[in-house]
């Protein structure tokens, strides 16, 4: 996951506060309708990174190609994406949230009729804004010894709002429960 990959500018994001780039697992639920290769839903995920956590909800359009117990799939998902559950007094006061896209890849083995065991792969490009904070909030950043020492101009790009444009891939195992 890198919150900053298309944006050299990290600071303006976090203001140096919080990582903007990590490695992790993730989870994913989605309940959705197939009608014939056509498949349309809602998905939830969630990524767990060391210094914080990133959920994301949203509608998925899919695409599958059934070829007898094996079906490849395409699909596409667009939504909502929020971080959350940074350490120390940081998760008080910062609000990281905004968009994401996502396009993924996967292929399904059915064993029998009704569950499909499977691999997916997918990207997301996200673009995240932070709310500017007032003067109390910058200084109880500053108060928290897990803070650090905050400089000037860790106060200032606090009190300004924050964007970036980021992006993660995800490999993951599949487990599906399809009801005729």
């Amino acid at each position: 996951m890198g919150l900053h990959t298309f944006n050299v500018d990290e600071r303006a994001l976090t203001a140096g506060l919080v990582e903007t780039e990590s490695n992790g697992g993730a989870i994913s639920a989605g309940l959705g309708a197939q009608i014939f290769f056509l498949t349309i839903g809602a998905r939830g995920r969630m990524g767990f990174f060391e210094a914080w956590q990133i959920g994301r909800v949203g509608g998925e359009l899919g695409f599958r190609i059934p070829i007898g117990f094996v079906e490849p799939r395409f699909d596409l998902g667009a939504g909502y994406a929020a971080l959350g559950n940074f350490n120390g007094v940081v998760a008080e006061n910062v609000d990281i949230r905004g968009f994401y896209a996502r396009a993924g890849a996967g292929v399904d083995f059915f064993p029998v009729n009704v569950l499909s065991i499977g691999g997916h792969a997918s990207f997301d490009f996200m673009g995240l804004t932070r709310p500017g904070l007032d003067p109390t909030q910058i200084q109880a950043i500053a108060n928290d010894p897990d803070s650090g020492d905050v400089s000037e101009a860790e106060r200032q790009a606090l009190a300004l709002e924050g964007s970036g444009y980021g992006a993660s891939f995800a490999i993951q195992g599949t487990i599906g429960l399809h009801f005729p």
